[in-house]
């Protein structure tokens, strides 16, 4: 269905839609991580002792704005199938603001996260040692030894040292003396059971975590490897050509989704896993002569993704626009006759 609006009505909306979700996404992220993070200081029976950290949340923005600017752009996208045109011009501000991201502000990002990171203040911010607090059952010694044991201290001292009880099995025995670790991330393992992310999103948070380093060490490390890594903001872009591969719009965003998840999974395979070693090793073999080709598989693969689904995108558009404007030429003539 065509929209009602005005291409350049559709556009400024489009630029607005950006700059909310880059703003609101940002900041919303930076809150849950500060949040996140000072909940590692709790203790089951004592409060927070924090109300606010500025450098988890400084910690926050620069860690999670990359991430928005790639989340963004998915959802521009969503708005493009949303309010469809039969003008270009708000694919060409899409174009604009997908480059705005990727070419201007994730290096600086990048650049300032350095300089944060960089500071005394900064580097070495760990959490105070927080005893924990007598009178709680603790499952699996995460606190202390290993094993799948239940733990409930009667008391513990101000060096963390603990008095207590123990079950083991079917045995149950005392213990004094015993020095409680503080290797976790999170004070106690009580909130850190209640707190910590499950299986699912901490998959895909490390996932993203992991591109995001790729990243980041790409740009660090020269033009040369951070061109080649870009080669995955080509393959990603060109999937906005899928957006009217068909009439319901519900389709073209499942579309979107599963192909720019399945470039994201291969170039994170490709730099990280063995599936595909030996196409790797070939195209190093063949291209190595070639210094700007750092990764030689990954950066013709995004290329060859951004020529196809490029292509098949103008095709779309170019066969849709002629659909609307034959449609445009009956309903003219319908209403002369």
């Amino acid at each position: 269905m065509n929209s009602n609006k005005s291409p350049l009505i559709t556009a400024i909306n489009l630029i607005l839609y950006y700059i909310v979700v880059m703003i609101v996404g940002t900041l919303g992220c930076a809150v849950i991580f500060t949040v996140y993070k000072l909940c590692t200081h709790l203790v089951a029976g004592q409060g927070l002792g924090i109300s606010f950290n500025a450098i988890y949340f400084k910690r926050g923005i620069f860690l999670f704005a990359p991430v928005i600017f790639m989340l963004s752009n998915a959802l521009m996208v969503f708005y493009l199938i949303r309010h469809s045109s039969r003008s270009w011009l708000p694919l060409l501000v899409y174009v604009a603001l997908y480059a705005l991201s990727w070419l201007i502000l994730v290096p600086i990002d990048f650049t300032l996260e350095k300089r944060f990171l960089e500071k005394p203040t900064t580097i070495n911010f760990q959490k105070s040692v927080t005893e924990l607090s007598p009178g709680y059952f603790r499952t699996t010694g995460e606190d202390s030894a290993s094993g799948d044991q239940i733990w409930y201290y009667s008391k513990v001292s101000e060096l963390n040292v603990a008095t207590g009880l123990c079950k083991n099995n079917d045995n149950i025995y005392t213990f004094n003396n015993l020095k409680l670790s503080s290797n976790s991330d999170f004070s106690d393992p009580l909130i850190k059971k209640t707190v910590e992310m499950n299986s699912r999103i901490s998959y895909i948070a490390k996932k993203a975590l992991i591109l995001l380093n790729l990243a980041r060490a790409a740009f660090f490390a020269g033009t040369l490897q951070w061109i080649n890594f870009l080669t995955i903001a080509l393959a990603l872009l060109s999937v906005a050509g899928l957006r009217h591969i068909s009439s319901w719009r519900l389709v073209n965003v499942l579309m979107i989704i599963c192909f720019a998840l399945a470039v994201f999974t291969f170039n994170i395979e490709c730099y990280t896993g063995t599936i595909f070693s030996l196409p790797q090793k070939f195209f190093t073999d063949l291209f190595g002569g070639l210094p700007f080709l750092v990764n030689p598989f990954v950066s013709i693969c995004n290329v060859f993704l951004f020529i196809v689904f490029t292509s098949l995108g103008f095709i779309i558009d170019i066969r849709r626009k002629g659909d609307f404007d034959s449609q445009a030429l009956e309903d003219n003539f319908g209403e002369n006759y």
